[in-house]
């Protein structure tokens, strides 16, 4: 480690003590608000805002964890992840995509004129796969984290 590095490390390390431990004593305080304290930058509302946040802060989120629950969907594209995904829709399964899918799908978009439903709970999507549906559905499973928000512009 460069003496330029260990200086901006313990510079980094002192403003963090002397907030946790300051005369406010906000304690405790989660790794977001600590990497906008480092960078004085506000704490972001929105998930883009947080992960933008924790790439400046030199943290990769991992683009594994996080899924959207489809089913039905027929993109046009030609890759091997579109083909699997009309291989599912023609067997009335559904299918967890990743951020990592979504980077690696060449083109999303489904035929024209098709019309997507979205729901919000996965037994809404366990009972179109019982019922043998024909129509794409994207659920948001209570709350349309990241990778469902990049999936529908995807699909738009």
């Amino acid at each position: 480690m460069t003496s330029e590095a260990a200086i901006w490390t313990l510079q980094q390390a002192v403003q963090v003590l002397t907030v946790l431990l300051g005369p406010e004593r906000n304690f405790p305080r989660g790794r977001g608000e600590l990497a906008a304290l480092a960078h004085g930058t506000e704490f972001p509302d929105d998930a883009a805002g947080r992960r933008a946040l924790w790439r400046l802060a030199s943290v990769t989120p991992d683009e594994a964890s996080s899924t959207a629950l489809t089913y039905g969907l027929r993109p046009v594209g030609e890759g091997w992840r579109e083909r699997a995904l009309r291989e599912r829709a023609d067997h009335h399964a559904e299918a967890h995509l990743t951020r990592r899918d979504l980077h690696d799908l060449r083109d999303l978009r489904p035929p024209a004129g098709t019309l997507i439903h979205i729901c919000e709970n996965p037994r809404v999507v366990e009972a179109a796969a019982d019922a043998t549906c024909v129509r794409p559905l994207v659920c948001t499973s209570g709350s349309a984290a990241m990778v469902v928000l990049t999936l529908l512009v995807g699909l738009r």
